[in-house]
């Protein structure tokens, strides 16, 4: 199964520091492909999550994301990896 995992925008996935959803996410991502599933992951754009494949949101001059190029965003991921199933941890509307 091809699966996409979104992440909120704030902080990397793994977190170097502070990350209790972001950890999750390393471990979900993990497991799953073990298990031989095609992984993919949108977020923070310093993220280094290995066993996926890796999309970022945007960044802007404020690190703020706003909603329209957050969906932007998702809908580019989408259309790249093509998943049979969107697992979302992130809020669309931005932060």
């Amino acid at each position: 199964m091809r699966i996409l995992i979104t992440a909120d925008p704030m902080i990397a996935v793994p977190p170097t520091l502070y990350g209790g959803i972001e950890r999750i996410i390393g471990g979900l991502i993990d497991e799953l492909a073990a298990r031989g599933h095609d992984m993919a992951l949108i977020a923070h754009p310093d993220s280094i999550q290995g066993n996926c494949h890796r999309f970022s949101w945007p960044r802007s001059e404020h690190d703020r994301y706003p909603a329209g190029a957050h969906v932007r965003a998702l809908h580019a991921a989408v259309r790249q990896f093509e998943p049979d199933l969107v697992h979302s941890f992130s809020r669309l509307a931005g932060c």
